[in-house]
């Protein structure tokens, strides 16, 4: 059952109709609000139109999610670099150990006494 939420952003009130968490679309609102109030409390922002404020904090979010997955596509490529490299390095250990063990067993067979 849908539920209206009414939150506050720059100094308005706006209620939405939500499904579910009521929590997290407040503290959206909060998000936004902080962001909007940082574009008006800008030197520019107190000359700008409400309408310009809620451009201007869409472009600075808008700019913020970008650089986020930038950020993320960035470290799964390192990821998958680092997987690539872990999984190298587990094959040659693999073959180290083999010789490792056939080495053991060469030693034993040399110095094992002949019957």
């Amino acid at each position: 059952m849908k539920k209206k939420v009414e939150v506050i952003i720059n100094g308005q009130s706006h209620g939405f109709m939500v499904e579910g968490n009521e929590g997290l679309v407040i503290s959206l609102a909060e998000f936004v609000n902080k962001k909007v109030m940082d574009v008006a409390n800008s030197p520019s922002g107190k000359l700008l139109t409400n309408e310009r404020k809620y451009i201007c904090t869409a472009m600075n979010i808008s700019e913020e999610l970008f650089d986020a997955k930038k950020k993320c596509k960035e470290l799964t490529e390192e990821m998958d670099s680092l997987r690539a490299e872990l999984k190298a390095v587990k094959e040659l250990y693999a073959v180290r150990n083999k010789e490792y063990e056939q080495l053991e067993e060469l030693i034993e067979s040399a110095t094992a006494p002949e019957n």
